[in-house]
């Protein structure tokens, strides 16, 4: 009896704390499981396919979760208007919308068969819609190894997300009659003419946004300055026009013909872009580096990775940002990254690239070209100064992006020192070695 008002005391301090949930309007982070009878789902591949995806997040050992799942809405959402010729589907289905239950607590497939004291009951019987488990199997072994739990911030139990084909998220609650919230997804508005995307305004395109349009069609990737020329000040940033006839194809190349980016740093907080070149580091790493800001990253609204400059982005790194389903940043698209390795970090004097290349550049904090130079395999750095740097490196078609610390002097009084026989009266030129 302890036990259980324990579990319920949990349930109802994690609806009370309930504070950091995924915003409404959110991209949908994609994620890719095996269901309990060796079926892979793919989120993305349901929604480009037009599907709207009910996702219900919940714990095995929470009664309202239970209470939920047991009221036989999703089930009936499910065989009704589930995609057809799926396990379970009506014939007659409607053929709109897909259904998937996220064990998302990692509880093992045992306490989702009802075994144990820890589990409201049998989740998996009479389910007839997929279930990914976050625990282990029977025999031990996970079923799944990645969990969209955090991924989707869910900060209670249950927490029932409808994700439109639009890839947005809605937190709908716990509706009795969810097939109703269908209609409230966005039409697909962008159609292909062949050779452009355009959006109609009559909601009966083809495509749910540009890219998806532009991907499919085999249109052209290009870009523009938002508002007009080309170096006028306040163009702001970049976009696709959609039919191919942008100034460039290089959406960083636009990027840096448009007004000047530059960052305000809040010492700790936070470093923003005031938008009138008026901030005092013309990078936001530089800036971030300065004023201790993380870097982290989030998916904006248009479904690209973003660094919002102040640390509260869910990912850590634009990587883990692209993994999660979001598309890559705005300022990086089109551009691949070139197979380079720089090291040693930190560098004491002497910087090895290894890795084909046209150039190399290197700029401080504050964005000032330092150092340049046409390839090479080893670059002396040793006149510049200690501290932080940008190394970017480049060809005609690709970057790399590298941050590097320079450290003259201690790296090389450790080395030499060890390689000393030490004499009686040996004397160290101290300005030499720079202690």
């Amino acid at each position: 009896m302890k036990q259980i008002l324990t579990i319920i005391l949990i349930t109802l301090l994690s609806f009370n704390n309930a504070q950091a949930q995924l915003p409404d309007g959110s991209v949908a982070p994609d994620f890719t499981f095996t269901d309990l009878n060796g079926v892979t789902h793919t989120l993305y591949n349901y929604l480009d396919d037009g599907y709207t995806v009910f996702v219900d997040f919940s714990a095995v050992w929470c009664p309202p979760c239970w209470g939920y799942h047991t009221s036989g809405a999703l089930e009936d959402l499910y065989i009704h208007h589930g995609p057809a010729g799926m396990p379970n589907v009506d014939p007659n289905t409607t053929d709109d919308v897909m259904v998937i239950f996220v064990e998302g607590d990692g509880s093992d497939l045992s306490e989702l068969q009802g075994s144990g004291s820890s589990t409201q009951g049998d989740w998996v019987t009479g389910t007839p819609y997929p279930i990914m488990c976050t625990g282990n199997d029977l025999t031990g072994n996970p079923i799944n190894t990645t969990n969209p739990t955090n991924a989707y911030q869910i900060s209670g139990w249950p927490t029932v997300y409808r994700i439109c084909p639009d890839k947005l998220t809605t937190d709908v609650g716990q509706p009795s009659d969810p097939y109703t919230l269908v209609a409230v997804c966005a039409p697909p508005a962008w159609s292909c003419t062949g050779t452009s995307c355009l959006d109609l305004g009559s909601g009966n395109g083809s495509f749910y946004s540009l890219s998806e349009c532009v991907n499919n069609c085999n249109i052209a990737v290009t870009y523009n300055c938002k508002g007009g020329a080309d170096g006028v000040t306040g163009q702001g940033d970049c976009f696709n026009p959609g039919d191919g006839t942008g100034n460039h194809t290089d959406s960083l190349v636009c990027e840096q013909t448009c007004i000047k980016r530059s960052y305000v740093c809040t010492p700790g907080v936070s470093c923003v872009d005031p938008g009138d070149e008026s901030g005092t580091f013309p990078t936001l790493i530089g800036c971030q580096v300065s004023c201790g800001v993380s870097e982290s990253w989030e998916c904006n609204p248009d479904g690209y990775c973003e660094d919002p400059g102040d640390g509260s982005g869910t990912y850590s790194n634009v990587t883990n940002c692209i993994q999660s389903g979001c598309l890559a940043p705005l300022n990086v698209q089109n551009v691949n990254f070139i197979n380079v390795s720089v090291f040693p970090n930190p560098v004491s004097d002497i910087l090895t690239i290894n890795g084909e290349y046209s150039e190399v550049n290197i700029y401080d904090l504050f964005g000032k070209l330092v150092f340049s130079s046409t390839p090479k395999k080893t670059l002396n750095i040793s006149n510049l100064n200690n501290g932080i740097y940008i190394v970017r490196i480049n060809n005609k078609k690709a970057i790399s992006i590298n941050k590097i610390i320079l450290s003259a002097g201690s790296f090389q009084m450790t080395f030499r020192l060890q390689n000393i026989k030490y004499t009686k009266n040996m004397n160290i030129d101290t300005k030499k070695y720079e202690i």
